[in-house]
């Protein structure tokens, strides 16, 4: 029986299983952490990555350590590491980049090389079109980074990130080349996203049944989605006056709207600026339908233009999607909506949990465990299984 346990251990699913249980423990912020013990620290390379001409990424690197670089570099599983693009746009200076490092030095122990990029400091938190090019040059430098094997080249996602991802991914010059994505807390029609971010409405209807409702829109997902939308307003002048007063706007609601209607400034704005000022402070999801049509048009293709809805159809990359059930900042059934646009054959795995907040695992400890991780813990390890399996 013990050799029977030893040879389980070391056979290729039971080094997977391990790792996979390895990298749960590291990135929930659990007492015991035998990755951090068992491996050593990944080496670190920063610089600047061009995506497009006038447009660049500030990006790290992250290498194995010891890690081959030469094309006959090798791992357990063959020529060639593992990589992977960790693509979190919308993370903000401090904590939250932080926590993306933390979670790119994870994957690079486990043998990844790992490339984490950020958007230049005047393009941090505002969305934008070009968003699927900064990730696909970002993927092809990763894949032509000396040691890497191409063919086992994949992309990590968290929230917004992951629409420009599956974007890319669906794209004909990368979707034979992308042999994974992970979407993290990610959106299919980034309409939906920015009408949760506004009223907390939100709703579904397919496959996984008829599923609806409100929850207090989250303060910072608001003010992330509204900026992003006042800055694709192509009128200099509604852009200047909706955000002057997009706080206000936002923070007092229907009340600061029916101030804002008596103001002068009121007055100078088109009527499309009108729109966009009514759709900041709503709270009511049927007046934001009513009112989204009649936005500004160049708003409204850019928001379809980042909405993998219609695009993941030509998927070809195994998919792992992981949501958060009670997500404050983009719902879970916009991965439910995701996973039902896939095309048939799509080798998938999901899990809805309620140990995230957002992204953010919660710090495993007793509490946590029996509260959380004991009903989640079987599905995230699949997850993971199939992410370090690679």
């Amino acid at each position: 029986m013990l050799g029977l346990a030893v040879a389980l251990a070391s056979s290729p699913p039971g080094r997977n299983a391990a790792r996979a249980v390895f990298f749960l423990l590291e990135v929930t912020g659990a007492p015991v952490r035998p990755l951090t013990w068992l491996s050593r620290p990944p080496v670190a390379e920063d610089f600047v990555l061009p995506t497009a001409p006038g447009r660049s990424m500030e990006a790290t690197l992250y290498r194995p350590a010891g890690a081959g670089t030469g094309p006959g570099a090798r791992t357990a599983s063959g020529p060639g590491h593992p990589a992977v693009l960790v693509y979190v746009p919308m993370a903000a200076p401090g904590a939250d980049r932080e926590l993306t490092h933390h979670l790119a030095r994870t994957l690079a122990r486990l043998g990844f090389v790992v490339l984490v990029p950020f958007p230049e400091p005047e393009r941090w938190a505002v969305a934008g079109t070009a968003d699927p090019d900064d990730v696909a040059a970002a993927f092809t430098h990763l894949q032509a980074v000396p040691g890497v094997a191409p063919e086992r080249t994949g992309i990590f996602a968290i929230s917004y990130g992951a629409g420009p991802a599956l974007i890319a991914a669906a794209r004909d010059e990368l979707r034979d080349r992308v042999a994974f994505v992970v979407s993290l807390g990610g959106y299919a029609d980034l309409r939906a996203a920015v009408r949760f971010a506004v009223t907390g409405a939100y709703e579904y209807s397919g496959p996984a049944g008829e599923l609806r409702g409100q929850v207090p829109p989250d303060p910072y997902a608001r003010q992330i989605f509204l900026r992003t939308l006042v800055s694709w307003v192509d009128d200099p002048n509604d852009r200047g006056l909706v955000e002057r007063h997009a706080d206000a706007l936002a923070a007092g609601g229907p009340e600061a709207l029916a101030t804002a209607t008596t103001a002068g400034w009121w007055e100078e704005l088109s009527p499309g600026g009108r729109v966009l000022a009514r759709i900041i402070a709503t709270r009511d999801p049927a007046e934001f339908d009513a009112l989204y049509p009649l936005a500004p048009r160049p708003m409204l293709d850019k928001v379809a233009a980042l909405s993998p809805l219609g695009q993941v159809h030509r998927l070809r990359a195994a998919l792992l999607v992981v949501h958060s059930t009670d997500d404050p900042f983009i719902p879970y059934t916009e991965s439910l909506r995701l996973l039902d646009a896939l095309p048939p054959g799509t080798r998938v795995r999901w899990a809805l949990v309620d140990s995230l907040r957002h992204a953010v695992p919660a710090e495993l400890d007793l509490k946590t465990f029996f509260r959380h991780y004991l009903r989640d813990g079987w599905r995230l390890f699949m997850v993971a299984y199939h992410l370090v399996a690679r």
